[in-house]
Parts: structure tokens; C-alpha cells; sequence
């Protein structure tokens, strides 16, 4: 805190007002996120950018009768009741408290140095996806606009996901096995971060990846087909 009586503090105290330095503090911006609704947000912006666009009717959707399927119910001469639905799953990041209010992900076209400390969804062509000798994820994009970005599955994911964590290495098979075809399309969704003066993309859920659609449990699974 600063200092109330500038007079009482000696010429280096830290606390005098012409000393101070504020402290910065990252907190979550947006509340608390949980696994369903990181998982989901990525899912929703990968097929958003792979398929085309289509478009929306105008028409309400009706029943039969002709009466309207909204979301909404009425008993009794009641006023209506609004059918809210919400994600479900573990919190990853941010705290579900008493006044806990849950964040909204949002896809972003950059990543900048203030983004840090925030829950983004980012997606393009893979440059390079890699597993290091500690069985991390590494994913690297072509898109000059991603080029300060690393994406990583480390610790939390082997800790939260032990059996994705195994299967990290399965991404970088299907990547290697596919590059040379065509571009390889990653949609990734986690939390901004900045590790050895780089910023990186940490993934907090076990489908906060996608690789030209498949989650590292698709491929998982596939691999276990194949096998069997």
C-alpha cells in the first residue's frame, strides 16, 4: 500500500509514495471455466471454420399444430418458464465460489502479450506438432498472426488425463502421417500463459485440442480399433 504520511518513511522505503511500484496481479477475467464448456467451445469453433456456411431460416420451428417450440413452457395460465441449460464438469480454471460466475471462451485471430492470464480458442494450419522426451504436446502454427504462440499439453493434462496423456503421441503420428498431403487444421482452446519470456497456450481439458476435427480420444480410439 501506499504511504498515508509520506513524511514517516525513510528516503528508500519502498513503501514511500514516490517508490512505489505497483503490484500486478493475474486473475481469471471471465469467472470460472469447467472441462464441458472448454471442450465444447473448442468443438463448436473447429467445425465453424471447417464447414461452410449455412444458412438460417427465418421460419420459427413449429410443431404440427402450427404452435410455436420454443424454449419456453406455460402451466396453468403461468407466465412462461425460460429452459436455461448449463455446461457441466470440473472447474479448470477460475474458482466456482458463492459469487462465482461462469466465463465466457471466445475465439481470437492473434494472441497478444495482454491476452495472458485469459481463456482463448485460436485455430489454423499446423507447422509442427511434436512430443518431447517428457511426453508433452507441442504445437506450432504456419500463420504468421500465430507465430508467437506455442500450444502445450503438459502437467495438468497428465495429471487430470493420464490415459490422454499417453495417447499425447498419437497426434504427432497423425500428423507426420498426413502433412505431406495437405494442410493440417488444429483448433485449440486453453488458458494464455507465458513461459520463458514465450507465450504458450496451455490446455487445461482433455478436448481442448482438435486435429482437423478429431479429439486426442478420437485418435486414441482409433488406434485401439486398429489394434483389435
Amino acid at each position: 500500500m501506499k504511504a498515508i504520511d509520506d513524511t514517516k518513511h525513510s528516503v528508500d522505503c519502498e513503501y514511500k509514495i514516490g517508490n512505489y511500484r505497483p503490484v500486478s496481479i493475474r486473475e481469471p477475467e471471465n469467472g470460472f471455466f469447467t472441462e464441458e464448456q472448454v471442450n465444447n467451445h473448442v468443438k463448436a469453433v473447429d467445425k465453424d471454420v471447417s464447414e461452410p456456411i449455412k444458412k438460417k431460416k427465418d421460419k420459427k420451428k413449429t410443431k404440427n399444430d402450427g404452435k410455436d417450440t420454443g424454449t419456453t413452457s406455460k402451466k396453468n395460465g403461468e407466465e412462461p418458464i425460460v429452459r436455461k441449460t448449463t455446461n457441466t464438469g470440473r472447474v479448470v480454471y477460475g474458482e466456482d465460489g458463492v459469487e462465482g460466475t461462469k466465463g465466457r471462451m471466445s475465439r481470437t485471430y492473434t494472441i497478444q502479450p495482454h491476452d495472458v492470464g485469459k481463456m482463448k480458442t485460436i485455430y489454423g494450419n499446423a507447422k509442427r506438432v511434436t512430443v518431447d522426451e517428457h511426453g508433452q504436446l507441442h504445437i506450432e502454427y504456419k500463420e504468421e498472426r500465430l507465430n508467437n504462440i506455442e500450444v502445450i499439453a503438459g502437467p495438468i493434462i497428465e495429471h487430470n488425463y493420464p490415459s490422454i496423456y499417453s495417447s499425447l503421441y498419437l497426434a504427432e503420428e497423425y500428423f507426420n502421417a498426413n502433412v505431406g498431403k495437405r494442410e493440417i487444421r488444429v483448433t485449440a482452446g486453453g488458458l494464455i500463459n507465458e513461459r520463458n519470456g514465450r507465450i504458450i497456450m496451455e490446455l487445461l481439458t482433455d478436448g481442448g485440442v482438435r486435429i482437423e476435427g478429431k479429439s486426442i480420444n478420437n485418435l486414441r480410439l482409433a488406434n485401439i480399433s486398429n489394434v483389435n
